[in-house]
């Protein structure tokens, strides 16, 4: 049975993918844990004898932490422009230097596939659909740090170390570890809670 490690894995989506992965895989979350959730309620997860931790911030990785590791899922980084732009050195010491080394030891460890989750936010503001080769355009820390992550490591592509990017959009919808500074997120929760719908 492959293993799967899922940095970042005890957010608003990694919650989500690590019950989903493990119907079929062993799951490793690596993650600083400021959303517990999933630690608390790990008995209640189907099939949570295959779930395991790892709480490091991604900083403080190390080769062993890769150890039989078939696949790794990454989630991390700070996770919006507003939150970014708080500390702008702190956003690209995580999600470009954090992240880049992050795979580099993977690759070193013997990861056999990356999966890098980036964001559509690299393409900035464009008048027409974006595709995968549209020229990127990246307005905030957050786009501008992630996309050079993204770049870094595709660049480690060989065929023993595959590599997958993934710009995901705006997340939505429940999760165990919910966020409600998502776009649709506070738009139902301003709806329910005032019966009013904010747009800034």
């Amino acid at each position: 049975m492959k293993k799967i490690l899922i940095s970042g894995g005890a957010g608003y989506l990694g919650t989500v993918l690590t019950t989903h992965l493990l119907k079929k895989y062993i799951v490793i979350v690596y993650d600083e844990f400021n959303f517990n959730w999933i630690i608390k309620n790990k008995k209640k997860i189907p099939h949570h004898n295959r779930l395991f931790f790892i709480k490091k911030n991604i900083l403080n990785v190390q080769s062993k932490d890769f150890r039989n590791i078939d696949i790794v899922c990454d989630l991390n980084g700070i996770p919006n422009d507003p939150s970014s732009e708080l500390n702008k050195k702190y956003t690209w010491k995580i999600n470009y230097y954090g992240r880049k080394n992050f795979a580099s030891i993977a690759k070193k460890s013997g990861v056999k596939r990356y999966i890098f989750n980036s964001t559509c936010a690299v393409f900035g503001h464009n008048k027409k659909l974006a595709y995968e080769k549209t020229k990127k355009k990246p307005l905030s820390t957050y786009a501008k740090a992630n996309l050079a992550a993204e770049k870094n490591i595709f660049h480690k592509k060989s065929e023993e170390f595959k590599v997958n990017i993934l710009r995901n959009s705006t997340l939505y919808g429940f999760s165990p570890a919910m966020r409600l500074d998502l776009v649709i997120n506070s738009f139902v929760y301003t709806y329910f809670k005032e019966k009013k719908i904010y747009i800034n």
